[in-house]
Parts: C-alpha cells; structure tokens; sequence
C-alpha cells in the first residue's frame, strides 16, 4: 500500500513539475569490456594493415618496378617487373649461366678423378745434397788441393830470397818473412773452408727450390679442375635492379579499451553526483523547522479531509496512522506538499476513490494496533 501511494504522490510531483528535483540518477550500465577488447583487436588489426601500405609504396626506376599487393586475407605479394630490354638481358644471363652450369657439372668427374688421388711425391725430385762436415771439407781440401803448389812455390821463392840477402833461420828478418807466409796459408784454409760451406748450402737451396716448384705445379694440377668449375658456377651472375626492401612504418592504435574504461568512470561520477544533488535535494526540501511532533500538532491532513471528507472521522484515524505508523520519508512529503496535492484532488474522484482504498487500509492498521494494545 505505502508502495502504492508513493508512487501517486511522485506522479504528483512529476506534474508538479518538481519530479525532477527529488529524483535519484540510474546507475550507469557496466562497459562491455569484452566487446572493447574485441573492438581494440580490431583497431589493432587496422593499424597495422594501415602501416604496412602507407610504408611500402610502388617503387619505379629505370630499370623496372615493384609492386606491393595487399591480399583480402593479409597476405602480401612483392612482385618486381622489369623493363623489355632488361627482361630481355635477365634472361640471356640466366641462359648463360645455365649453360655454364651445364659444362661445370660435367667437370665434376675431372674433380672427383683428382681429389680421389692421393697426393704422389714419386715425380718430384729428392733433396740429394744435404750439408754436413764431411761434404763440406771435401770442398774445402779441393781448393786448397788447387791452391797448395802455389803456397808452397811462394814459401821456396821467400826462402831463397832471404839466404841471398844474407838472412839466415832463427833470424828475426827470416823468422818474420816466414811467420806472414804462414799466416797467407792459413788465411787461405780457413777462406776454402768458408767456400765449401757456401757451396754446399748454395747446392742445398737449388735443389730445395726445384723440389718446392714441383711440388707446386703438382698441386696447381691437382686443384686446376675444380677451380675451372667454380669460375663456371660463379660466373656471370645475373643481376637484379635494386628496390626499397618491404618494410613498415608504426602507426599507434586507438586505446579504445582506455577510453571505456574513462567513459564509465566519467558516467560513475556523474551518478555519484546526481546522488549527492538528490540527497541534498531531498535533505533540504524535508528540512523543516520544528520537529515531526510539532508538526503533527500543527498540520491538519489535508489529503485525507479531502478524500473522506471533514465530517468523516476517517480522516483523523489516518493522521493518526500518518504520524505514528508512516515511513518518515512519506510523512515530510505529506507535510510538504499535501496542501497542494490535495487542491489537486478535490475536484477528481477517480483519483479520491484510488487513494482512499489505500488510506483505508492505513486506518485497518491503526484501529488493529490500538485493538492489540500496541498504541
């Protein structure tokens, strides 16, 4: 019942035009956080494809194009076009190159023939002189062998010629002649013993020399057919023109799971604020001088003097429910706006038969509380 008169009282007031200052806000719905983070997937999708075409542009030169197609289902095809005189050369070199290929791969039997032998020393020639003291002094004894009658003439010429002057051995003039023929000798053992040294390594390196190109020349045979086939593998590469590789640029999406979230906040504080407005609202249309109790000694009920009529004591068994039994919130309304409502009524039945089944039922509950001894 108390449901019911509420709601005939805040259609009053919404005639009344004042509906709107007692009303609370509804709270606003929670985001759809799901269909944010699908819409942002989206968005993100979006800018990527967004990035790669705004990046990679047709590129054209001289010598061709590229083009870059983006696919329905994100595939992207790079596709290079060349010019009818280039087209035309690209093909020529491939042509050569598979012809190159062609006499390269026959060449692989010579390879495999030659790396399949082992290396064979047997054709190059042995190192035979090798230095030692023995062949050194024999080199040396056949100089001096050579040299020796000539030392020893000069030795009997200086003789002779010193006994002619008059110098005999053990004098200091011939001691002295003989001691320089003696040291000429020596000088020229110890230059024969340096000489055979000198050619034996000189025998030595010659002989280290041809071996050193004959192992060279073996080993230059031996590689000769596969390096021929690489020079045929690798030559004559064809050349492409050079594009801009594919790439891409970064274009930020937009945040829109962000901006839910704000958008609800936003909507959370203007409810937060309409429910503070109609708080005060209420707090100052019911803040009235006076208690409840003074009020009820100094309010008639009008609403109910209306509906039963003054000479009716109904109207009193209601006031009574009004001031005792009543929610608060419905008591200040009455005291409020009751005088008004009730000009409202008195000239419409309909609505006075509606509210006084209602108050009715308030005096039913009066009258049975006194009957219990509760009042």
């Amino acid at each position: 019942m108390v449901k019911t008169i509420a709601e005939f009282v805040e259609n009053y007031l919404a005639k009344l035009g004042l509906i709107m200052y007692f009303s609370k806000p509804s709270a606003p719905a929670a985001p759809d956080y799901r269909g944010a983070a699908v819409a942002q997937g989206q968005a993100n999708i979006d800018a990527a494809r967004a990035t790669a075409k705004l990046g990679n542009p047709s590129f054209i030169n001289p010598l061709g194009r590229r083009d870059v197609d983006f696919r329905p289902d994100d595939e992207v095809f790079v596709t290079d076009t060349l010019t009818p005189l280039g087209q035309t050369r690209l093909d020529q070199e491939q042509r050569i190159g598979t012809q190159l290929g062609s006499i390269a791969e026959q060449g692989l039997t010579e390879v495999g023939k030659g790396l399949g032998t082992p290396f064979d020393l047997s054709q190059v020639g042995d190192i035979t002189t090798q230095p030692t003291v023995g062949g050194r002094d024999a080199i040396s004894n056949a100089i001096l062998a050579r040299e020796q009658p000539l030392l020893d003439a000069q030795r009997q010429a200086t003789e002779t010629d010193l006994l002619v002057r008059g110098h005999n051995p053990g004098g200091s003039a011939f001691e002295g002649a003989m001691d320089q023929a003696d040291r000429r000798e020596n000088d020229l053992k110890i230059a024969a013993i340096l000489a055979g040294g000198g050619e034996q390594a000189r025998l030595y390196g010659m002989q280290a020399g041809e071996r050193g190109r004959g192992i060279q020349e073996q080993a230059f045979l031996r590689s000769l057919p596969l390096s021929e086939v690489n020079a045929l593998r690798t030559g004559n590469q064809p050349m492409m023109p050079q594009f801009q590789g594919y790439q891409g640029a970064n274009i930020a999406p937009p945040n829109i799971q962000g901006a839910v979230g704000q958008q609800h906040a936003a909507a959370m504080n203007t409810y937060n604020q309409g429910m503070a407005n109609a708080q005060n609202n209420m707090n100052a249309a019911f803040g009235l001088g006076g208690t409840i109790g003074s009020a009820m000694i100094m309010a008639p009920c009008w609403v109910a003097r209306a509906v039963y009529g003054e000479s009716n004591p109904k109207w009193l068994i209601f006031r009574e429910w009004l001031f005792t039994l009543a929610p608060k919130w419905l008591l200040k309304l009455y005291i409020r706006f009751g005088e008004r409502f009730a000009s409202f009524i008195k000239d419409k039945p309909k609505i006075k038969n509606i509210i006084r089944h209602y108050m009715d039922k308030a005096c039913l509950i009066i009258l049975k509380e006194k009957k219990n001894g509760i009042l």
